[in-house]
Protein backbone atom coordinates (compact mmCIF):
# COMPACT_ATOMS: atom_id res chain seq x y z
CA UNK A 1 0.00 0.00 0.00
CA UNK A 2 1.34 3.40 -0.97
CA UNK A 3 1.89 5.80 1.97
CA UNK A 4 1.82 9.55 1.52
CA UNK A 5 5.18 10.92 2.61
CA UNK A 6 4.39 13.39 5.39
CA UNK A 7 6.23 16.00 7.43
CA UNK A 8 4.63 15.75 10.89
CA UNK A 9 5.01 18.69 13.28
CA UNK A 10 3.86 18.37 16.90
CA UNK A 11 3.75 21.97 18.14
CA UNK A 12 2.94 21.60 21.83
CA UNK A 13 2.03 23.96 23.24
CA UNK A 14 3.68 24.37 26.65
CA UNK A 15 2.05 22.67 29.65
CA UNK A 16 -0.07 20.26 27.59
CA UNK A 17 1.87 17.06 28.27
CA UNK A 18 4.53 17.76 25.63
CA UNK A 19 7.42 16.28 27.63
CA UNK A 20 5.46 13.07 28.20
CA UNK A 21 4.53 12.81 24.51
CA UNK A 22 8.14 13.50 23.47
CA UNK A 23 9.40 10.84 25.88
CA UNK A 24 6.96 8.35 24.36
CA UNK A 25 7.99 9.27 20.81
CA UNK A 26 11.65 8.79 21.71
CA UNK A 27 10.87 5.38 23.24
CA UNK A 28 8.69 4.40 20.26
CA UNK A 29 11.24 5.03 17.51
CA UNK A 30 11.27 1.40 16.35
CA UNK A 31 7.47 1.18 16.33
CA UNK A 32 7.25 4.40 14.33
CA UNK A 33 9.90 3.18 11.89
CA UNK A 34 7.82 0.04 11.28
CA UNK A 35 5.14 2.39 9.92
CA UNK A 36 7.71 4.35 7.87
CA UNK A 37 7.73 7.32 10.24
CA UNK A 38 11.05 8.52 11.57
CA UNK A 39 11.26 10.42 14.84
CA UNK A 40 14.20 12.49 13.72
CA UNK A 41 17.43 12.89 15.64
CA UNK A 42 17.73 15.96 17.81
CA UNK A 43 16.55 14.70 21.19
CA UNK A 44 19.88 13.85 22.79
CA UNK A 45 18.52 11.86 25.73
CA UNK A 46 18.89 8.10 25.78
CA UNK A 47 15.82 6.14 24.73
CA UNK A 48 15.35 4.77 28.26
CA UNK A 49 15.81 8.15 30.01
CA UNK A 50 12.09 8.43 30.62
CA UNK A 51 12.37 10.51 33.78
CA UNK A 52 14.35 13.32 32.15
CA UNK A 53 12.68 16.52 30.99
CA UNK A 54 13.00 16.85 27.23
CA UNK A 55 12.48 19.64 24.73
CA UNK A 56 11.82 17.26 21.86
CA UNK A 57 13.76 16.89 18.63
CA UNK A 58 12.70 20.04 16.77
CA UNK A 59 15.04 22.62 18.29
CA UNK A 60 16.27 24.88 15.50
CA UNK A 61 14.20 23.26 12.74
CA UNK A 62 11.94 26.24 12.10
CA UNK A 63 14.54 28.93 12.71
CA UNK A 64 15.04 29.57 8.98
CA UNK A 65 14.66 28.05 5.52
CA UNK A 66 18.30 26.99 5.70
CA UNK A 67 17.80 25.14 8.98
CA UNK A 68 14.75 23.35 7.57
CA UNK A 69 16.64 22.39 4.42
CA UNK A 70 19.56 21.04 6.48
CA UNK A 71 17.32 18.83 8.64
CA UNK A 72 14.97 17.63 5.91
CA UNK A 73 17.71 16.98 3.37
CA UNK A 74 19.85 14.65 5.49
CA UNK A 75 21.27 11.77 3.50
CA UNK A 76 20.41 9.23 6.21
CA UNK A 77 16.66 9.83 5.86
CA UNK A 78 15.04 7.29 3.55
CA UNK A 79 13.54 9.00 0.48
CA UNK A 80 10.11 7.45 1.11
CA UNK A 81 9.95 7.86 4.92
CA UNK A 82 7.75 10.35 6.71
CA UNK A 83 9.45 12.34 9.43
CA UNK A 84 8.22 13.62 12.79
CA UNK A 85 9.46 16.62 14.75
CA UNK A 86 8.24 17.84 18.14
CA UNK A 87 8.85 21.24 19.72
CA UNK A 88 6.42 22.74 22.21
CA UNK A 89 7.42 26.37 21.64
CA UNK A 90 6.13 26.35 18.06
CA UNK A 91 2.59 26.38 19.44
CA UNK A 92 3.04 29.89 20.79
CA UNK A 93 6.04 31.29 18.92
CA UNK A 94 5.73 30.31 15.26
CA UNK A 95 7.48 32.60 12.78
CA UNK A 96 4.77 33.68 10.28
CA UNK A 97 7.28 34.46 7.53
CA UNK A 98 8.71 30.93 7.65
CA UNK A 99 5.39 29.20 8.29
CA UNK A 100 3.99 30.56 5.04
CA UNK A 101 6.66 28.55 3.20
CA UNK A 102 6.32 25.27 5.13
CA UNK A 103 4.53 23.41 2.37
CA UNK A 104 6.89 24.65 -0.36
CA UNK A 105 10.04 23.76 1.60
CA UNK A 106 8.65 20.34 2.48
CA UNK A 107 7.73 19.68 -1.14
CA UNK A 108 11.24 20.60 -2.27
CA UNK A 109 12.51 17.76 -0.07
CA UNK A 110 10.07 15.16 -1.31
CA UNK A 111 7.25 15.52 1.23
CA UNK A 112 3.77 15.41 -0.21
CA UNK A 113 1.97 16.58 2.91
CA UNK A 114 2.53 18.72 6.03
CA UNK A 115 0.47 17.83 9.10
CA UNK A 116 0.41 19.77 12.40
CA UNK A 117 -0.81 18.63 15.82
CA UNK A 118 -1.43 21.36 18.40
CA UNK A 119 -2.70 20.76 21.92
CA UNK A 120 -4.28 23.74 23.66
CA UNK A 121 -5.47 23.99 27.28
CA UNK A 122 -8.30 25.82 29.04
CA UNK A 123 -6.83 29.19 30.05
CA UNK A 124 -7.58 29.27 33.79
CA UNK A 125 -5.96 25.89 34.41
CA UNK A 126 -3.12 26.69 32.03
CA UNK A 127 -2.37 29.95 33.85
CA UNK A 128 -1.80 28.05 37.10
CA UNK A 129 0.50 25.55 35.40
CA UNK A 130 2.35 28.34 33.57
CA UNK A 131 2.90 30.19 36.86
CA UNK A 132 4.39 27.06 38.39
CA UNK A 133 6.66 26.63 35.38
CA UNK A 134 7.79 30.26 35.66
CA UNK A 135 8.78 29.63 39.27
CA UNK A 136 10.21 26.17 38.64
CA UNK A 137 12.33 26.88 35.58
CA UNK A 138 12.16 30.61 34.95
CA UNK A 139 13.45 32.01 38.23
CA UNK A 140 10.26 33.94 38.98
CA UNK A 141 9.14 34.96 42.48
CA UNK A 142 5.83 36.51 41.47
CA UNK A 143 2.64 35.85 43.44
CA UNK A 144 0.11 33.74 41.58
CA UNK A 145 -2.51 36.52 41.80
CA UNK A 146 -0.22 38.94 39.98
CA UNK A 147 0.63 36.32 37.38
CA UNK A 148 -3.05 35.78 36.60
CA UNK A 149 -3.61 39.52 36.17
CA UNK A 150 -0.86 39.62 33.53
CA UNK A 151 -1.61 36.26 31.87
CA UNK A 152 -2.10 36.56 28.10
CA UNK A 153 -0.80 33.28 26.67
CA UNK A 154 -3.92 32.61 24.55
CA UNK A 155 -2.89 35.64 22.47
CA UNK A 156 0.11 33.60 21.30
CA UNK A 157 -2.08 30.58 20.54
CA UNK A 158 -4.47 32.74 18.49
CA UNK A 159 -1.58 34.15 16.45
CA UNK A 160 -0.24 30.64 15.77
CA UNK A 161 -3.62 29.33 14.64
CA UNK A 162 -4.21 32.38 12.45
CA UNK A 163 -0.76 31.95 10.92
CA UNK A 164 -1.33 28.26 10.20
CA UNK A 165 -4.76 28.99 8.68
CA UNK A 166 -3.02 31.09 6.02
CA UNK A 167 -0.54 28.33 5.12
CA UNK A 168 -1.62 26.59 1.94
CA UNK A 169 -1.15 22.83 2.03
CA UNK A 170 -0.75 22.56 5.82
CA UNK A 171 -3.25 20.39 7.69
CA UNK A 172 -3.91 21.36 11.32
CA UNK A 173 -5.43 19.21 14.05
CA UNK A 174 -6.24 20.93 17.38
CA UNK A 175 -7.04 19.03 20.56
CA UNK A 176 -7.68 20.38 24.07
CA UNK A 177 -5.45 18.86 26.73
CA UNK A 178 -8.12 19.68 29.32
CA UNK A 179 -10.49 17.24 27.58
CA UNK A 180 -8.08 14.46 26.66
CA UNK A 181 -5.15 14.50 29.07
CA UNK A 182 -5.75 10.82 29.80
CA UNK A 183 -5.55 9.97 26.09
CA UNK A 184 -2.61 12.03 24.85
CA UNK A 185 -0.81 9.09 23.25
CA UNK A 186 -4.00 7.78 21.66
CA UNK A 187 -4.72 11.23 20.19
CA UNK A 188 -1.15 11.46 18.91
CA UNK A 189 -1.35 7.98 17.36
CA UNK A 190 -4.64 8.89 15.65
CA UNK A 191 -3.00 11.98 14.18
CA UNK A 192 -0.25 9.74 12.78
CA UNK A 193 -2.86 7.31 11.36
CA UNK A 194 -1.58 4.55 13.66
CA UNK A 195 -3.42 2.08 15.90
CA UNK A 196 -4.21 3.54 19.34
CA UNK A 197 -1.68 1.33 21.17
CA UNK A 198 1.24 2.05 18.83
CA UNK A 199 3.12 4.46 21.10
CA UNK A 200 5.01 3.15 24.12
CA UNK A 201 3.92 4.56 27.48
CA UNK A 202 6.72 5.92 29.69
CA UNK A 203 7.22 3.92 32.86
CA UNK A 204 6.71 7.07 34.94
CA UNK A 205 3.27 8.62 35.27
CA UNK A 206 4.58 12.16 34.79
CA UNK A 207 7.46 13.82 32.95
CA UNK A 208 8.15 17.43 34.00
CA UNK A 209 5.62 17.22 36.82
CA UNK A 210 4.33 20.27 38.63
CA UNK A 211 5.59 20.97 42.15
CA UNK A 212 3.92 20.84 45.53
CA UNK A 213 3.17 24.01 47.48
CA UNK A 214 6.15 23.36 49.78
CA UNK A 215 8.53 22.72 46.88
CA UNK A 216 7.41 25.94 45.21
CA UNK A 217 7.95 27.94 48.40
CA UNK A 218 11.52 26.63 48.66
CA UNK A 219 12.18 27.21 44.94
CA UNK A 220 10.90 30.79 45.20
CA UNK A 221 13.26 31.38 48.10
CA UNK A 222 16.19 30.20 45.98
CA UNK A 223 15.00 32.28 43.03
CA UNK A 224 14.87 35.41 45.17
CA UNK A 225 18.58 35.05 45.88
CA UNK A 226 19.98 33.29 42.81
CA UNK A 227 17.55 33.87 39.96
CA UNK A 228 16.85 30.81 37.81
CA UNK A 229 18.29 27.93 39.82
CA UNK A 230 16.45 25.03 38.25
CA UNK A 231 19.21 22.45 38.53
CA UNK A 232 19.66 23.04 42.26
CA UNK A 233 16.16 22.03 43.31
CA UNK A 234 13.29 21.65 40.84
CA UNK A 235 15.04 19.38 38.34
CA UNK A 236 16.29 16.89 40.98
CA UNK A 237 12.90 16.84 42.72
CA UNK A 238 10.81 16.50 39.56
CA UNK A 239 13.09 13.97 37.85
CA UNK A 240 13.78 11.75 40.86
CA UNK A 241 10.37 11.91 42.56
CA UNK A 242 8.02 11.68 39.60
CA UNK A 243 5.11 10.08 41.47
CA UNK A 244 4.60 12.86 44.01
CA UNK A 245 1.17 14.40 43.56
CA UNK A 246 1.52 18.13 42.86
CA UNK A 247 -0.80 20.62 44.51
CA UNK A 248 -3.51 22.38 42.50
CA UNK A 249 -2.85 26.04 43.28
CA UNK A 250 -5.25 28.77 42.20
CA UNK A 251 -5.86 32.39 43.21
CA UNK A 252 -9.25 33.56 44.44
CA UNK A 253 -12.32 32.85 42.32
CA UNK A 254 -12.67 36.57 41.64
CA UNK A 255 -9.14 36.72 40.20
CA UNK A 256 -9.87 33.68 38.01
CA UNK A 257 -13.08 35.25 36.75
CA UNK A 258 -11.32 38.54 35.99
CA UNK A 259 -8.67 36.66 34.02
CA UNK A 260 -11.32 34.85 31.94
CA UNK A 261 -13.24 38.04 31.21
CA UNK A 262 -10.07 39.89 30.21
CA UNK A 263 -9.37 37.15 27.64
CA UNK A 264 -12.89 37.00 26.17
CA UNK A 265 -11.95 38.45 22.76
CA UNK A 266 -8.93 36.22 22.21
CA UNK A 267 -10.86 33.17 23.44
CA UNK A 268 -13.29 33.72 20.57
CA UNK A 269 -10.38 34.02 18.13
CA UNK A 270 -8.93 30.68 19.25
CA UNK A 271 -12.26 28.87 19.37
CA UNK A 272 -12.95 29.80 15.76
CA UNK A 273 -10.25 27.29 14.71
CA UNK A 274 -11.07 24.51 17.18
CA UNK A 275 -13.63 21.67 16.98
CA UNK A 276 -16.65 22.25 19.23
CA UNK A 277 -15.72 19.61 21.80
CA UNK A 278 -12.18 20.98 22.18
CA UNK A 279 -12.88 24.69 22.48
CA UNK A 280 -11.78 26.78 25.45
CA UNK A 281 -14.05 26.53 28.48
CA UNK A 282 -14.12 28.33 31.82
CA UNK A 283 -12.62 25.97 34.42
CA UNK A 284 -12.39 27.75 37.80
CA UNK A 285 -11.29 25.88 40.92
CA UNK A 286 -11.75 27.24 44.43
CA UNK A 287 -8.38 27.84 46.12
CA UNK A 288 -7.55 25.47 48.94
CA UNK A 289 -7.46 26.76 52.48
CA UNK A 290 -4.07 25.43 53.50
CA UNK A 291 -3.67 28.12 56.13
CA UNK A 292 0.08 28.33 55.56
CA UNK A 293 0.68 24.71 56.55
CA UNK A 294 2.77 22.60 54.18
CA UNK A 295 3.96 19.01 54.26
CA UNK A 296 7.30 17.67 53.04
CA UNK A 297 8.22 14.02 52.76
CA UNK A 298 11.48 12.43 53.84
CA UNK A 299 12.33 11.77 50.18
CA UNK A 300 11.78 15.42 49.26
CA UNK A 301 14.08 16.56 52.06
CA UNK A 302 16.69 13.98 51.08
CA UNK A 303 16.73 14.97 47.39
CA UNK A 304 16.85 18.69 48.20
CA UNK A 305 19.61 18.16 50.75
CA UNK A 306 21.70 16.01 48.40
CA UNK A 307 21.39 18.49 45.54
CA UNK A 308 22.18 21.58 47.60
CA UNK A 309 24.94 19.73 49.45
CA UNK A 310 26.56 18.66 46.17
CA UNK A 311 26.53 22.27 44.98
CA UNK A 312 28.11 23.51 48.20
CA UNK A 313 30.79 20.82 47.93
CA UNK A 314 31.50 21.82 44.33
CA UNK A 315 31.83 25.49 45.26
CA UNK A 316 34.15 24.59 48.14
CA UNK A 317 36.34 22.62 45.75
CA UNK A 318 36.40 25.55 43.32
CA UNK A 319 37.31 27.88 46.17
CA UNK A 320 40.16 25.61 47.23
CA UNK A 321 41.39 25.49 43.64
CA UNK A 322 41.24 29.28 43.41
CA UNK A 323 43.21 29.67 46.64
CA UNK A 324 45.83 27.29 45.32
CA UNK A 325 46.07 29.30 42.12
CA UNK A 326 46.52 32.51 44.09
CA UNK A 327 49.26 30.95 46.18
CA UNK A 328 51.08 29.69 43.07
CA UNK A 329 50.74 32.81 40.95
CA UNK A 330 49.56 35.90 42.84
CA UNK A 331 50.54 38.34 40.08
CA UNK A 332 48.42 36.52 37.48
CA UNK A 333 45.48 36.42 39.87
CA UNK A 334 45.74 40.14 40.59
CA UNK A 335 45.82 40.90 36.86
CA UNK A 336 42.67 38.81 36.36
CA UNK A 337 40.95 40.62 39.22
CA UNK A 338 41.82 43.94 37.64
CA UNK A 339 40.25 42.86 34.34
CA UNK A 340 37.04 41.94 36.13
CA UNK A 341 37.04 45.24 38.02
CA UNK A 342 36.97 47.12 34.72
CA UNK A 343 33.79 45.26 33.71
CA UNK A 344 31.76 46.71 36.57
CA UNK A 345 30.76 45.91 40.14
CA UNK A 346 28.77 42.76 39.31
CA UNK A 347 31.37 41.04 37.14
CA UNK A 348 32.74 38.76 39.87
CA UNK A 349 29.23 37.85 41.04
CA UNK A 350 28.19 37.05 37.47
CA UNK A 351 31.27 34.90 37.04
CA UNK A 352 30.63 32.95 40.25
CA UNK A 353 27.01 32.35 39.31
CA UNK A 354 28.07 31.25 35.84
CA UNK A 355 30.50 28.80 37.41
CA UNK A 356 27.65 27.49 39.55
CA UNK A 357 25.43 27.06 36.52
CA UNK A 358 23.01 29.71 37.77
CA UNK A 359 21.98 32.65 35.58
CA UNK A 360 21.84 36.12 37.07
CA UNK A 361 18.22 37.21 37.38
CA UNK A 362 17.48 40.24 35.26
Amino acid sequence: MSVTRTLYLHMGHAKTGSSWIQTSLRMSQDALAAHEIRYAEGDRLAVDADRRITSGNGVGLLDSEASMAARLGRSDIAPDASILFSREHWGSDLDPSLASHLSRIAEQHGFERVSVLLFIRDPIGHASSAWQQAVKRGGRCQRIEDFYREYAFPQNVARTLETLAKCNGVEVRVRNYSRCKGRLLEETAAWLDLPEDSLQRPTVTRVNRSMTRAELALQMGLNSQLGASVRLLSDPLCEQLTDIEPDVIRPSLSVQEHCWNALSDVIERVNAYVPQEHRYQYDPVAPDQAGGLMTVSEDQLRVAGESLGAEIARLRANNASLRATIDRSPSTTLARAARFAKRGPTAWVDRIRHEAGVRRRV
